[in-house]
């Protein structure tokens, strides 16, 4: 059962992202999180205003195709480590991206 095995969550998770990006328009992009609002899309992360993303970065799924709305799917960066443990192969392949106005990565967490 994916509820009980950590390892399956994780898996699970990583092919939930890897399905909604999919399509060439589908990217992972940094971002500046301004408010504490945000609320991890992780399994493991229950939305409470103890869990909302209260780091100076968070990741947030995104399709930039434009054929539908999208609600936000914002992720802690410790999370999404775990989820994907090797992000440069998803920068080499654009597929994880700053967004534009993300200049320094001096605080994330």
């Amino acid at each position: 059962m994916i509820t009980q095995d950590p390892v399956k969550r994780v898996a699970f998770e990583r092919k939930c992202i890897e399905d909604k990006r999919s399509d060439e328009k589908g990217v992972i992009l940094l971002q500046d999180n301004p408010s504490s609002r945000g609320h991890c899309r992780f399994w493991e992360c229950v939305p409470t205003k103890l869990n909302n993303i209260s780091s100076a970065f968070r990741f947030d799924v995104k399709d930039l195709s434009g054929r539908h709305y999208e609600p936000n799917m914002h992720y802690h960066v410790s999370f999404m480590e775990q989820i994907f443990p090797n992000l440069s192969v998803l920068v080499e392949r654009e597929v994880l991206q700053m967004e534009v106005g993300v200049t320094q990565l001096t605080s994330a967490s």
